[in-house]
């Protein structure tokens, strides 16, 4: 029975960027509402698209983490930048 995925097939999904992680998915899904696959095929498929879904999560978990840095760097160098100008503001020749 070909239930389980086996590492060949976790590698090349690994190697997928976002875009192509998604077209794989949206494959599965097709696949999966099409029917005509036996129950091995089946259980098979929904290995992979559940595979597949956790990966598109974890890149975008990781794009979003980089956002909220970006975000919290460029709120930090916003105030600092605030701060030097009232401090230049401040002075009085």
């Amino acid at each position: 029975m070909k239930e389980e995925l086996t590492e060949e097939e976790k590698e090349a999904m690994d190697s997928l960027n976002y875009e192509e992680t998604r077209g794989e998915l949206e494959q599965v899904v097709s696949a999966l509402q099409t029917g005509g696959l036996t129950l091995e095929e089946s259980v098979h498929a929904w290995e992979k698209g559940e595979y597949l879904a956790k990966r598109a999560e974890k890149m975008l978990e990781g794009v979003k983490e980089k956002i909220e840095k970006v975000q919290k760097e460029q709120q930090a160098a916003g105030q600092a930048a605030g701060t030097q100008l009232n401090l230049g503001g401040n002075r009085q020749s």
